[in-house]
């Protein structure tokens, strides 16, 4: 019985951040009831049905934290945000882990329409300055960008 207490009191000291932990806890929670099977009393299994709902509200919070940052940066995109600021933040997220396949691959088509956006602002800036050079400047601008396209 102080194993199976030790045990419980061990999945709580575990990470529980992405889906495939989540995951894990609840696979060792069905391994520690398969190995009490016949020894646990009603309170025992009670305790191994609210670990379960416990990690299951884990899950859906973590869904729940991630669709309202997705929902933020689109706003915050709609608003004028700076694409490179939001592809970052896009990037280094922790709970891009929590989305669904659909929504991974919306993210993916909204990372790549940010990227596209950044190399037009960049192209943009580059024909500006390009153009407030002077002549000979812009020759051998010329000059040096067909060779860096030639490496």
């Amino acid at each position: 019985l102080e194993a199976f207490f030790g045990k419980l009191r061990d999945l709580d000291t575990l990470p529980k951040d992405t889906p495939q932990k989540l995951s894990e806890l609840s696979r060792q929670i069905d391994e520690l009831q398969a190995h009490s099977a016949g020894s646990l009393a009603p309170a025992q299994l009670q305790l191994l049905a609210q670990k379960r709902q416990e990690l299951e509200k884990i899950r859906q919070e973590r869904i729940q934290q991630t669709q309202k940052w997705l929902k933020t940066i689109a706003m915050r995109y709609k608003e004028g945000a700076s694409p490179n600021e939001l592809l970052e933040e896009l990037k280094r997220s922790p709970h891009l882990a929590f989305l669904s396949k659909e929504k991974q691959q919306l993210l993916e088509q909204v990372k790549s329409d940010l990227q596209k956006k950044i190399d037009q602002d960049k192209y943009s800036q580059i024909k500006i300055l390009f153009n407030q050079l002077s002549p000979p400047m812009r020759r051998k601008c010329l000059q040096e960008l067909q060779r860096l396209l030639e490496e």
